[in-house]
């Protein structure tokens, strides 16, 4: 398990605190005689991020995800099916030629579709690469290169000639088997490893990423760039007019060579003397693989997962039918749709979740949406460039009904009439009214720097809530605000709901409701005392809350609440929808789907809240004075590792890591100098799984 620590240059106060023990450990959730209780989630599947590799086997697709394991799809991607192997869901590599596919998993090799072990090379503790023409496997690691020609009853190793057995990479061309070293060597072999022929005369000393062949030429590419040999790898010349960093894939299509790079795509028509970005304006970045399979060319890379282009890589398309490790901070139900907003794109299923199609024509490419909201029998929804959009029914897309917003965005917004109120995090509300092309600032009545997080619509009445202040409510659209705090005694709220006339707060403290627009609050909190509550939704009679790690139900209008499930104990829980058959979650890192008449058949548990030594992360105080936080991770072995930093509404605000890093203990700083002040949650990914940590930033 990776471990991640943050020692915060700031002070935290109580409610800080609450938030991060309830990130960090989670609650425990207790039936009579301590026996836990777990609902049967089922996670949507589809392959979305640390794509290591993409090959064609056997007719199918596949798609292999260094964390999750492997999908295979036969609709080119419209839907993905996992395929079951077992215990061995960190796959490291895969080689597939014809009807033979075979993927290596630590110290295992399996041959796929089946799943089915394999005999290992008996010196290689881990298996970084291989390849294979169908008849020869081949596979290389820190112990060297081995081969097998009948799958793996005997293994011949491959090592004399071999100076650097440190091997990180296979290139198989022709009959010319190339590899990769740690150091930057490079050597082949023609005869199976009889004889190994080094090949470093112009290559510095990095990471060799990969290999491949255009019209003669080969090419090598490492942490330093790409390099290219005319004479079959006797002498390499770098070749990076054009390119920025260090390359991780390539591919050639007739005459055109593909370099996947940290900072996005590039293309070379002359066999890689130049260079030029294939998708300058909207960049796909670390791309770890492509395939071409007719006028489609596929990639994978560490974000969106499987993409497509069918332009030559000008413009991508994400090709994931399901919705597995992404961020789903909206959902939302209307007739017989879910519409999902993630960090990479808005859906829709027709069919329950079992199939999930994008739906952005007419959406800012690459910016998620944020809320959604009904109005008149149309869908609304609200982007983080604070603009928003009607999803047209018949159309499948979507049309702008307003400009766009302030540059922070939008983080809620309630249609009145014809007229839209946008909520922004630290600019306050805004008005406008549908199809207008500019917004007023309605801010009256607020405290000067007022952190607002929800805004609500009932009977007429607009509530606004905020981090700080409470509530604040308008009976003239927004021309004046006012406290609406009494009896609320909690006043960092966090979310707003309303139906049939009573609205519902989220508080640190609970859940509190009024049934006068905030001149009278009581707290309705059995169940959920001193719990952080920051997402609320309302069904017909059954209303859900939504803790860190802990889903709340109440089915009395939020007299009692009862912990339904705690499979969100690695995930921020943000978003819940309903249907007539399922209820639907979307957390930080996946969405998932539970039959909801499972869920009302569940026993009445409890919830006790963890503490903040639980297992996790952990936030420790330090001296103030400094605007750095220091971060420290600790993987186990050489793997993929993403950190980046979210603000309480879901905005990205800075990516610390995003890369391959070596086992062992690693440092990083964040300068928060240029940062708001306020509360911000850190998201790690490693091949071990998705951890969030709660971190307060003062000045």
């Amino acid at each position: 398990m990776a471990l991640l620590t943050l020692k915060a240059h700031a002070s935290f106060s109580r409610r800080v605190r609450s938030l991060i023990g309830s990130m960090v450990a989670g609650g425990i959730c207790l039936v009579s005689g301590g026996v836990p209780v777990t609902a049967q989630w089922t996670e949507m599947n589809g392959p979305n991020d640390f794509v290591s590799s993409i090959v064609k086997a056997d007719g199918s697709l596949y798609a292999i995800s260094m964390t999750d394991g492997i999908f295979r799809t036969e609709n080119n991607g419209a839907s993905w099916t996992k395929l079951d192997i077992g215990e061995y869901n960190h796959v490291a590599a895969v080689a597939a030629a014809g009807t033979a596919f075979f993927a290596a998993a630590g110290d295992s090799i399996l041959s796929i579709p089946d799943g089915g072990k394999i005999p290992s090379p008996p010196a290689l503790n881990l298996v970084r690469d291989m390849a294979t023409d169908g008849s020869v496997l081949y596979a290389g690691g820190s112990g060297g290169v081995y081969s097998t020609s009948d799958r793996g009853a005997h293994w011949t190793i491959m090592t004399n000639g071999l100076t650097d057995t440190n091997v990180t990479k296979l290139g198989l061309i022709g009959n010319v088997l190339h590899v990769g070293t740690a150091k930057g060597n490079v050597f082949s072999t023609s005869d199976n490893g009889v004889s190994w022929t080094a090949s470093t005369s112009g290559l510095p000393a990095a990471f060799i990423r990969c290999f491949t062949e255009c019209a003669g030429a080969l090419f090598a590419g490492n942490d330093s760039g790409l390099f290219r040999s005319d004479d079959k790898g006797e002498n390499w010349t770098a070749v990076n007019v054009g390119l920025k960093t260090g390359i991780l894939s390539l591919y050639v299509t007739g005459s055109m060579v593909f370099a996947g790079a940290k900072d996005g795509v590039f293309r070379s028509p002359d066999n890689g003397t130049t260079w030029s970005a294939a998708n300058a304006e909207t960049p796909l970045l670390n791309v770890n693989t492509f395939l071409l399979l007719g006028d489609t060319l596929w990639a994978g890379n560490n974000d969106e997962g499987v993409v497509f282009s069918t332009d030559n890589g000008t413009t991508w398309t994400i090709g994931t039918g399901g919705l597995s490790h992404m961020w789903v901070p909206s959902l939302f139900v209307s007739g017989g749709s879910i519409f999902a907003g993630t960090t990479l794109s808005a859906y829709r299923s027709t069919d329950g979740g079992v199939n999930w199609v994008p739906i952005n024509d007419g959406l800012t490419p690459y910016l998620y949406v944020k809320r959604f909201r009904e109005h008149e029998g149309a869908v609304y929804a609200a982007t983080e460039d604070g603009a928003v959009y009607r999803f047209n029914e018949n159309g499948s897309d979507w049309t702008a009904v307003t400009a766009g917003g302030p540059d922070t965005g939008f983080i809620s917004f309630v249609i009145k009439g014809n007229d839209i109120f946008a909520a922004t995090e630290s600019c306050g509300v805004f008005q406008t009214v549908i199809g207008g092309s500019g917004w007023t600032a309605v801010n009256t009545g607020f405290p000067q720097k007022t952190r607002l997080v929800a805004l609500a619509e009932n009977g007429g009445t607009l509530l606004a809530a905020t981090y700080d202040d409470g509530v604040f409510s308008s009976e003239n659209d927004g021309d004046a605000w006012t406290t609406a705090n009494t009896g609320l005694d909690e006043h960092d709220v966090l979310e707003l709901a309303s139906d049939n006339g009573v609205v519902y707060a989220g508080t640190f403290n609970g859940v509190y409701r009024t049934a006068d627009n905030g001149a009278h609050w009581e707290a309705v909190n059995s169940g959920i005392e001193n719990r952080g509550i920051y997402y609320l939704t309302i069904s017909g009679t059954l209303m859900f809350a939504g803790g860190y790690n802990c889903l709340f139900m109440s089915v009395n209008d939020g007299k009692t609440w009862a912990v339904v499930d705690t499979e969100f104990r690695s995930n921020a829980l943000y978003s819940v929808a309903v249907t007539g058959e399922y209820v639907f979650a979307g957390t930080s890192t996946a969405l998932f789907r539970q039959d909801r008449a499972t869920m009302m058949a569940l026993p009445v548990i409890a919830c006790r809240p963890a503490r903040e030594s639980g297992p996790g992360f952990v936030c420790r105080n330090v001296p103030h004075g400094s605007p750095c936080i220091g971060m420290a991770l600790t993987i186990p072995s050489d793997q993929m590792v993403s950190v980046k930093v979210y603000s309480v509404t879901g905005r990205l605000v800075a990516s610390i890591v995003n890369g391959r890093l070596p086992a062992g203990i690693h440092a990083f700083q964040w300068n928060t100098e240029s940062i708001a002040a306020g509360r911000y949650a850190v998201r790690m990914k490693t091949a071990s799984g998705t951890r969030v940590q709660g971190i307060s930033v003062c000045h």
